[in-house]
């Protein structure tokens, strides 16, 4: 089963969940009970990721950043730490096929040099 979020909408196997309006099919079915029986599934998936993405990457993050900070000074792995757009803007391009703007370019240019240049001092 295909489910895409589209707004308050969850479209769900040939059919559209409304909270407040209920199920309704492409055939015109409004009764609402099969969207009251999904409901359950559709809600505990996004509350699993959020779950995930709050507690074990918060938790790896934490982990991490103390191993750095017993490496280096914690001035230079907080001027390190700047890097993480760069990071995310590098990947969701390669594994979302996202473009490369000049305004993009720029910005990772000034974060780039703002790090080195402190950095020096």
């Amino acid at each position: 089963m295909e489910i895409v979020i589209l707004g308050s909408d969850l479209v769900a196997a040939g059919g559209q969940y409304h909270p407040s309006r209920g199920y309704r099919s492409d055939r015109g079915d409004r009764s609402g009970r099969a969207g009251r029986r999904r409901t359950g599934a559709l809600v505990a998936r996004p509350i699993a990721i959020l779950a995930y993405n709050c507690i074990v990457t918060t938790a790896v993050g934490y982990f991490l950043w103390g191993k750095v900070l017993a490496m280096m000074p914690a001035a230079t792995a907080g001027q390190v730490l700047t890097l993480t757009p760069i990071g995310g803007f590098v990947l969701s391009t390669l594994i979302f096929g996202g473009t490369i703007s000049a305004d993009a370019v720029i910005s990772i240019v000034l974060i780039v040099g703002g790090i080195f240049i402190t950095l020096r001092r």
